[in-house]
């Protein structure tokens, strides 16, 4: 694993926002390495990561071989570069380069699931695994605050929840694409992902303004305001911070044969 920097100097010639920031990238950092871990991915592995957060999961994970590259990247000890017109449909790597895939919501909509499957399916090793998942907007939308923040939001606006409830949802035919795709073992989990650290309420304000959590455009703008001042009073004292937010995901693993 990559050496994690010092962190900056505060007090007399330094800067305090500098070290606020530095512990909100470790606080996100050893969020994902727990959850990378719980997947039972070691940092040995060539592992291909697409979709949503990878920006945030090569940030804070030790060193990509490449940087990010239309929403995908490469993670692991030998370098692999992944071309500028690649996508996850379409990366460009050879056959059974990777041992991991993780497609995390890595579609712009339900009809690229199989062909983002097959993908998966056909560049990871014999025995490798791949993770596909996407939020749980049910468990989101039905969520109390104290488990996830987003509840502030859902809570507060019942037509909200039920027009994000609404959308379509891949995690139905999720399994069925990896079977069909002749991944073995296909077995279904429920995993808590990073989506956002912050340091202080006004980071947290701006992320819920900037549409972090979804449904949040369907609010007019004095309900906007409401829910931004609800956010703040969420994280007074005592809450210390960085504070790291979840969102519910529902998660297929399958293996390729050998």
């Amino acid at each position: 694993m990559a050496k994690t920097p010092d962190p900056p100097a505060t007090g007399e010639g330094g800067d305090s926002s500098l070290s606020d920031m530095y512990e909100t990238r470790v606080a996100l950092r050893d969020a994902w390495q727990d959850l990378i871990a719980s997947l039972n991915t070691t940092g040995n592995e060539r592992v291909l990561v697409a979709g949503r957060n990878v920006e945030v999961l090569v940030e804070e994970l030790p060193a990509p071989t490449a940087d990010v590259v239309a929403g995908l990247a490469v993670l692991g000890p030998a370098a692999m570069a992944i071309e500028p017109e690649a996508s996850a449909v379409a990366t460009g790597l050879a056959d059974a380069t990777v041992d991991t895939v993780a497609m995390l919501s890595a579609w712009s909509n339900p009809v690229e699931v199989g062909p983002v499957i097959a993908e998966a399916a056909r560049v990871v090793r014999p025995g490798g695994t791949v993770w596909i998942g996407e939020p749980d907007l049910d468990v989101l939308t039905r969520s109390m605050p104290a488990a996830y923040r987003a509840g502030l939001l859902y809570r507060a606006h019942p037509r909200v929840a039920a027009g994000v409830r609404g959308l379509v949802q891949a995690s139905s035919v999720l399994g069925v694409e990896m079977v069909r795709h002749r991944l073995r073992d296909v077995t279904a989990f429920k995993r808590d992902i990073p989506v956002l650290a912050v340091a202080d309420p006004d980071e947290a304000v701006e992320a819920v303004r900037g549409g972090i959590w979804p449904g949040t455009g369907l609010l007019s703008a004095e309900e906007l305001d409401d829910l931004l001042d609800a956010v703040r009073a969420s994280l007074q004292p005592p809450v210390r911070f960085p504070v790291v937010d979840l969102e519910p995901w529902t998660l297929l693993r399958g293996r390729r044969a050998m």
